[in-house]
């Protein structure tokens, strides 16, 4: 070899033959698998794509339930005995239509990336540290939209946020998992299942913070996490096949896991 290249695909010229035999039947596949029938959306308006462009990080969602309730499920399902699942708000990455059905199409839009599952362990006060730090994240009222990592928790995790006069003042009260109090837990180790690039996006919202709070903001990536092989959009396909779809009876529902108080 004595030379080597780099060349953009839109300065290389059409090949129709190429486009004929090969692409326009790979997308004709992808667009009838797109349209196959997984099941029902609830009548939810926490499901609709107002909600997520605009409510996802603002408190509890019916639609961030069913994500963290069918994660938890699955993994525990494989033989993962987790403590609970988190996501972020970006893992949601569209809405539904709420009452409609649900194609496969509508749900590669939800989850269109490969995210797999991680595994991080969490001791009782890194947990605390975790949600008080979560607690300063939150979308709060009046403020623009902007990506902060905010996130949610399934059913496991039962808390409080007081917003306090500003985001640095925010904090997390009455924190429970499965019906005991995170301050008296004996020191027990928490094992959480969350997706491969948990709060990967929100790097620039902490960096331009970080000097504004009391603490640092929690680095997920420092923490011992193990990575496993399961899909995100997989297993949460296989726990819309378990129930028809995105229904109360999966998850998609509140439950009032999370409050939000002045």
């Amino acid at each position: 070899m004595t030379d080597a290249r780099l060349r953009a695909t839109v300065e290389l010229p059409a090949d129709e033959a190429f486009a004929r035999a090969h692409v326009l039947p790979l997308l004709a596949q992808m667009a009838a698998a797109g349209r196959r029938v997984l099941g029902a959306v609830a009548p939810d308006a926490d499901l609709s794509a107002d909600a997520v462009r605009n409510r996802l990080a603002a408190g509890e969602s019916a639609f961030a339930n069913f994500v963290t309730d069918a994660l938890a499920a699955r993994c525990r399902a494989a033989g993962y005995l987790v403590d609970c699942a988190m996501v972020d708000a970006t893992s949601i990455n569209a809405g539904l239509r709420p009452g409609a059905g649900l194609t496969l199409g509508d749900w590669f839009n939800v989850m269109p990336f490969p995210d797999t599952v991680c595994l991080l362990r969490l001791t009782g006060p890194e947990l605390a540290a975790l949600l008080a730090d979560n607690a300063r994240r939150i979308e709060r009222p009046g403020e623009p939209h902007t990506n902060r990592g905010f996130l949610h928790f399934s059913a496991g995790v039962r808390y409080t946020i007081r917003l306090g006069v500003s985001r640095a003042a925010a904090v997390a009260e009455a924190i429970t998992v499965d019906g005991q109090s995170l301050a008296a837990d004996g020191g027990r180790a928490y094992l959480i299942a969350t997706t491969s690039f948990v709060r990967g996006p929100a790097a620039a919202w902490e960096e331009l913070v970080a000097a504004q709070f009391p603490d640092p903001p929690v680095n997920l990536a420092a923490l011992p996490r193990d990575p496993t092989s399961f899909s995100v959009r997989d297993l949460l396909l296989d726990h819309i096949a378990a129930n028809g779809g995105v229904l109360p009876a999966g998850g998609a529902r509140r439950d009032g896991r999370l409050q939000v108080l002045p």
